[in-house]
């Protein structure tokens, strides 16, 4: 399988190809922080507010991550097969393996070879569950179920009108049926 195609975890980090560094919630804190301090140059006037919305908002994250953490720490496989590349922030966060991470080019589906070897590392790995992304084709994942008998969850990558909160607590939620 080479690489070209779509992009393994190794040792739980990879980063190559995801530029979705919102979904981890330390990253976020980051970005948040960061964006605070901008406003705050070009804003001096309103230093003050934006502290106080940073320190609402760093509270937020904080218990966003404790959540995760709390809710993903005894589940019975740690491995995901994800039908998009920009998982590997939230992995990482909550000490999670992304095994597999196909990427569909728009408007095609996954080559035959790669779907028996997605449906092969399931078996090998004992994996419970796929996880697809909102507004994703849904035929490759429902041939690996049908293959293997995984079940297929599907996750957002929290930039949809439903918000970041409501979107990572349903990933971890997710996660959690899934993989409990």
């Amino acid at each position: 399988c080479s690489e070209s195609s779509h992009e393994h975890a190794h040792d739980g980090h990879t980063h190559e190809h995801d530029p979705h560094i919102w979904l981890s919630p330390d990253n976020a804190m980051q970005m948040a922080t960061n964006i605070c301090n901008g406003l705050k140059n070009n804003y001096p006037q309103y230093a003050d507010q934006f502290d106080a919305n940073l320190q609402a908002l760093l509270i937020e994250f904080s218990e966003l991550s404790e959540y995760g953490t709390n809710q993903l720490q005894s589940i019975n496989s740690r491995q995901l097969i994800t039908f998009h590349d920009g998982f590997s922030y939230f992995s990482n966060a909550f000490d999670l393996e992304i095994l597999y991470a196909i990427e569909e080019e728009s408007g095609g589906e996954a080559p035959a070879a790669e779907l028996i070897e997605i449906c092969q590392t399931v078996e090998a790995n004992g994996i419970p569950a796929v996880f697809t992304e909102q507004n994703s084709s849904t035929s490759a994942p429902k041939i690996i179920s049908a293959e293997t008998g995984t079940k297929v969850y599907q996750l957002d990558m929290a930039m949809s009108d439903t918000g970041y909160f409501t979107a990572m607590y349903n990933n971890i939620n997710t996660i959690k049926e899934a993989l409990g």
